[in-house]
């Protein structure tokens, strides 16, 4: 392993600048000039051992997780499989983590060929060989990520650092440097986390020579879930719901096949995965050492859409709410009875899209009914609450001769409702209403056809108010009668 760093260092100086002091870096810590490091970099691999959250292999509707008994919709991905699409060479990612895995069942026993919980031969005996497969003079890193499920497993501190101990002496004798990263946490958590001492342990091991790396990614997740309320971190991790599948007790409650449970806190759907993949990367170039973080591409990513809404979703018949939607007067009054009329709101199949489409129709009989996802006040639970992602796109099918997209917002100044309208040219804030800001989208959005928009909250403020500023997005009201799918946040 030192000898793989300083052959890292010997070509990093012939290649780059002499001295290091001279080379421009980017916000992440790479240097500009890393395509120079690009012969060395295509031998080296990253291989990532774990459990579920570093891989959760694609689901259809209708796979059961056997752990639980619930059927898995929509499709889970962990950090693992998006880790790539931050690397210089995804080829190089090997993500060979296991559902259900703790830091001793990957270490000594192989899954069983049936098992359903996990498609795939991955534990220690098949890793080893394929890393030993590629060559010692290839190199890399080793990502090690336990922790989540040993202390369900009950497994012992001395247990578990002695796991540790044995993954970081067989990366170093493969020739590779062992990366401990620190089980990412639990949505549904307090200000402790829900790993218990787990990630203060692997920290230990880590530190106990200059071997290791370590990335503390239990941290860095819980500050950030520590910000938002549950609902919010459903949005821009996944809601990831269940269904149970057979009559049964979970921790104590009678549930029926067909009983609905919300939210899996636990793991991701893409978009979830995918933020984390990049706390992995901000966290590798943190490092003094850039040794790895030149693994990464050397531009940043912006966050992953923030998904409201797709069709693709089983819901509860019997909860009035389809995905976080309501709907409600024009004073934010959730209208409870209105949502059981299907008349009003329901999820349809698009032949056109060939998907679940949003179907409504809340503005008839001249009773100004909304269709509502998030609230009017920003410390709502409903909020959307969105703090980083200031771009709004939506797929929309009107057939009314009129409509509103309101999209509501905190600045600096206090609540600015953008009103997205189908005529063809921008009218601004309204005169006896200025908190409006009147937006159009062309008098073809009431054609009855699809269409794509996608427009820049921060940028349309800037017009009106350039020294105004965005603080969070709230949520979204529509009036009118018709078809959204897609709504996303960048």
């Amino acid at each position: 392993m030192l000898l793989n760093r300083i052959k890292f260092y010997v070509l990093l100086l012939v290649s780059l600048c002499v001295p290091l002091s001279i080379c421009p870096a980017t916000s992440d810590g790479a240097s500009q000039s890393s395509d120079n490091l690009r012969p060395f970099l295509l031998k080296q691999h990253i291989y990532i051992i774990g459990a579920s959250t570093v891989r959760y292999d694609n689901n259809l509707p209708g796979d059961i997780n056997s752990n639980t008994g619930y059927a898995q919709y929509p499709t889970r991905m962990g950090w693992g499989a998006a880790l790539s699409v931050y690397a210089q060479f995804p080829q190089n990612v090997f993500n060979l983590a296991r559902r259900g895995a703790t830091s001793a069942s990957y270490r000594d026993k192989p899954p069983s060929p049936g098992d359903p919980a996990y498609k795939g031969p991955c534990w220690w005996g098949s890793t080893k060989v394929l890393i030993a497969s590629m060559g010692k003079r290839k190199g890399g890193y080793l990502f090690i990520q336990f922790g989540g499920n040993d202390r369900f497993a009950n497994i012992s501190e001395q247990e578990f650092k002695e796991n540790l101990r044995f993954y970081r002496q067989q990366a170093i004798a493969l020739g590779l440097t062992p990366v401990f990263i620190s089980p990412v946490e639990s949505r549904s958590t307090g200000p402790t986390g829900t790993r218990g001492n787990y990630p203060q342990w692997m920290a230990d091991v880590a530190q106990e020579n200059n071997n290791s790396i370590f990335l503390d990614l239990h941290q860095k997740s819980l500050e950030f879930y520590l910000q938002y309320t549950l609902n919010n971190l459903g949005y821009m991790f996944g809601n990831v719901p269940y269904i149970w599948l057979s009559d049964g007790n979970v921790d104590g409650v009678a549930h029926e096949a067909g009983d609905f449970r919300r939210m899996d806190t636990t793991h991701f759907e893409e978009r979830g995965a995918l933020r984390v993949a990049a706390w992995i990367k901000e966290l590798a170039c943190d490092l003094s050492d850039k040794s790895l973080c030149y693994f990464f591409q050397d531009r940043n990513f912006s966050n992953p859409p923030t998904i409201y809404f797709t069709g693709e979703y089983v819901d509860d018949p019997n909860d009035p709410e389809i995905n976080g939607w309501y709907i409600a007067d024009p004073n934010g009054q959730i209208l409870i009875a209105d949502m059981a009329n299907p008349d009003i709101i329901q999820k349809v199949f698009d032949n056109s899209k060939n998907s679940m489409v949003l179907a409504f129709n809340t503005y008839f009989n001249n009773e100004n009914r909304y269709l509502e996802h998030g609230f009017h006040n920003s410390n709502d639970a409903r909020s959307w609450a969105n703090k980083d992602q200031y771009i709004i796109a939506w797929d929309s099918r009107f057939t009314s001769s009129d409509f509103r997209i309101y999209v509501e917002v905190a600045t600096q100044d206090g609540i600015r409702h953008f009103t997205f309208k189908p005529v063809d040219e921008d009218q601004g804030p309204g005169e006896t209403m200025p908190q409006y800001i009147r937006i159009g989208l062309g008098t073809n959005a009431v054609d009855g056809m699809w269409h794509s928009y996608r427009r820049d909250l921060s940028a349309e403020l800037h017009q009106y108010e350039p020294d105004n500023e965005i603080v969070q997005i709230n949520g979204v009201r529509i009036k009118g009668t018709g078809n959204i799918d897609n709504l996303r946040l960048f």
